[in-house]
């Protein structure tokens, strides 16, 4: 009889869920609109108040808009910094502190932390703008994620933080349920706004997807002057699933951290740059894979040897500037590297896995790429591409990246900026 019932009544729970999602996101959206409506017909004569929230200072995609908004009169701009709290707390405290001290060496007393006290700070109704690199609600504490900013009233704009190259990484991203609860999404070009607007119909009720370019890139140089020794910068993903289970890893560190430590001797006359994702020794020990002393014990190998440089966060795009060369399988770095107009080499587990897990944008980035599947492959690129220069793909990957990457950029952060003053009647 239990068994009948609970076949009965879930199909009508699962409906009633629906409808109360539903239902919130509508009266959501209507005090969205409210919100933005009533901003701009107060014609504030003070400067809109603007909250950066930040997790990792290794993502801030929106920097250069935030900069921005420091220089004009119509802004007060400020960031926060939030918590990761889906990895422990000695993760979160490391963090949080990390970020904090690099950006307020950089900007001071613009920089807040949401920890006060011991406890963290409801900042809703602080600001009148939030700005969130964090769309993971399960990532952050409630007081910081998207629909309870939204349910309160609070307007909340977003930009991607990669670019939508990976089946995975997209269908995940573009499908989250705290994207439509956003006040703007702004997107990276009009294939990337489509791909939002597909997943989050909702968000094309008020308009709220705008293409705009890349931000993150706006401010973006390769580097004018040469170097006496060529650098190759190894940059391995975090995306490890625990022992036996594969749905997600696409990183390929567990198979070649060994090799990786190898190269620096293999090769003393390059300079290398050890750059992890900020979070890949975390999933390491929580795959199973190493222990934190194993992690530990591996950084110490690395930085022990006099032409690696070990980067375990903040700003890398100076980094890119100066680089020869970079050994990857992070799909966000893959176009970002087109910019430096250098070569990449891009880690995959078959030819299987590049069918499987990248969209055709993606795939044809890849094209562009000295792909490799062995560390046979690995070392070709080095000596042949690297360090010989027979870059075959070079005047093909120059004019793809003019054509396809670079001229969306340059002007993503000043669109953004005009979009806001716009909306608010700042600017007609």
């Amino acid at each position: 009889m239990k068994k009948f019932i609970y076949k009965v009544a879930t199909p009508f729970y699962h409906f009633g869920r629906h409808v109360a999602y539903y239902a919130l996101l509508f009266f959501t959206h209507l005090r969205i609109h409210s919100a933005q409506c009533g901003f701009a017909i107060k014609k504030r004569k003070r400067p809109i108040k603007v909250a950066f929230m930040v997790v990792f200072e290794s993502v801030f995609p929106l920097e250069n808009v935030f900069r921005l908004m420091m220089e004009e009169k119509d802004f007060n701009p400020y960031i926060i910094v939030i918590p990761d709290v889906s990895r422990g707390s000695e993760h979160q405290d490391k963090t949080m502190q990390q970020t904090y001290d690099t950006l307020s060496t950089k900007y001071g007393e613009r920089v807040l932390s949401s920890l006060v006290n011991g406890g963290f700070k409801d900042f809703c109704r602080s600001y009148d703008l939030y700005a969130t690199m964090n769309p993971y609600s399960s990532m952050t504490h409630r007081y910081y994620r998207i629909p309870y900013l939204a349910m309160k009233g609070c307007l909340v704009f977003a930009s991607r933080y990669f670019t939508d190259t990976g089946t995975i990484y997209s269908d995940t991203f573009n499908s989250l349920p705290a994207l439509a609860f956003l006040w703007r999404f702004y997107a990276e070009d009009a294939r990337d706004a489509d791909n939002i607007r597909r997943a989050q119909p909702w968000l094309c009720w008020r308009n709220a997807v705008v293409a705009v370019g890349r931000p993150k890139m706006d401010t973006f140089k390769p580097a004018t002057s040469c170097h006496a020794r060529k650098c190759i910068i190894i940059a391995p993903h975090h995306s490890i699933d625990p022992i036996g289970k594969q749905r997600f890893t696409i990183s390929n560190f567990p198979t070649y951290a060994d090799f990786f430590l190898h190269l620096p001797k293999r090769y003393p006359s390059l300079d290398w740059v050890f750059r992890p994702h900020p979070l890949l020794f975390t999933a390491m020990v929580n795959s199973g894979r190493w222990t934190q002393v194993q992690c530990d014990a591996y950084i110490a190998t690395m930085r022990s040897y006099a032409n690696v440089r070990y980067e375990g966060g903040g700003e890398y795009l100076s980094t890119f500037a100066n680089s020869d060369g970079m050994i990857q399988d992070c799909s966000s770095f893959l176009p970002e590297y087109f910019y430096t107009g250098m070569p990449q080499c891009y880690l995959l587990k078959s030819r299987e896995t590049e069918e499987e897990q990248f969209l055709e944008y993606g795939k044809q980035l890849l094209s562009f790429t000295y792909k490799a599947y062995s560390k046979e492959d690995i070392i070709s690129y080095i000596d042949d591409v690297v360090i010989n220069g027979n870059d075959r793909n070079r005047e093909e990957r120059l004019h793809f990246s003019h054509e396809n990457l670079m001229c969306s950029s340059r002007n993503a952060s000043t669109a953004i900026v005009n979009d806001i003053k716009t909306a608010f009647g700042l600017i007609k």
